[in-house]
């Protein structure tokens, strides 16, 4: 059993001929089984008849993501897949010391991103930045578990490449959100903030564009402040990119390595924000 609670192991389980009768299958259909009750953990990577075990017992999904609200999109008539719930969920497993919690999360590929293009989507991207010292390895907001990846949200200084990975909410942000995360670490509890996501400033003379997406910013400061950012990406004449940035509220108390909102953009996109 790896005992380091940075390690992320994903798999892919694929439904066979036989996955009735296979006694190892957590589902019904594309969701969790409800006779799927313990799980058995080898303390030893080489399993053999001598191999300690411990069972915990599986705390399953409160809810699960409401995904008729566009689902829809998916399925148009230049996608010949007819995209399903199981193609957009993926199950996460946190493993305690005395138990398995599962939470659903939606995962969306590219391409699916880019179906949902449209004004006033309800799902949005949000990316983390991390301002503490340790990693980010669970986070759920207004009660949705957000998708790891295959790593956790460390911190931007340990963070070489600024994670680029920006999980998928379903929301219209017309209210506070209820932010709750853990960090890597044992014994991990969680820490609670509600956040207020600001508005974009009105343009004085708006231009003829069309929305894209909607980006929320996220930042994680070591006072335990979620600091949030609204970005916008509109289509201008020519199809030129432009980006719409909010204030950041409240204020950081200092800018981590990988920057905001606005600096994720090359100076090729347009800025709008006057």
């Amino acid at each position: 059993m790896d005992k380091n609670p940075e390690n992320i192991i994903e798999l892919t389980r694929y439904r066979s001929l036989y996955a009735n009768a296979d006694p190892l299958m957590m589902y019904s259909g594309s969701r969790l089984a409800a006779t799927f009750k313990t799980v058995t953990v080898f303390l030893d990577c080489s399993i053999n008849e001598n191999t300690q075990s411990v069972k915990f017992a599986v705390i399953p999904p409160k809810s699960y993501q409401e995904i008729s609200s566009f689902i829809g999109q998916l399925n148009n008539s230049t996608n010949p897949y007819h995209t399903t719930e199981p193609d957009i969920l993926v199950y996460q497993y946190y493993y305690y010391a005395n138990h398995v919690e599962v939470a659903p999360a939606l995962s969306l590929s590219g391409s699916a991103n880019m179906d949902l293009w449209k004004e006033n989507s309800p799902v949005i991207s949000v990316h983390i930045n991390n301002l503490n010292s340790q990693s980010i390895a669970r986070l759920e907001i207004d009660g949705q578990a957000l998708a790891l990846g295959a790593n956790p949200w460390q911190s931007d200084e340990k963070d070489s490449n600024c994670k680029s990975y920006a999980p998928n909410l379903i929301s219209k942000l017309n209210a506070p959100l209820q932010v709750r995360w853990q960090f890597s670490e044992g014994n991990a509890t969680w820490h609670e903030a509600l956040v207020t996501v600001p508005k974009l400033n009105e343009t004085l003379s708006k231009p003829a564009w069309k929305e894209r997406e909607k980006n929320l910013y996220l930042y994680f400061q070591n006072n335990g402040e979620v600091a949030a950012q609204l970005l916008q990406v509109v289509v201008l004449k020519n199809d030129k990119i432009g980006i719409r940035v909010s204030e950041i509220l409240p204020k950081l108390l200092a800018v981590g390595r990988c920057g905001t909102a606005d600096d994720r953009w090359t100076e090729e996109a347009i800025r709008i924000n006057h």
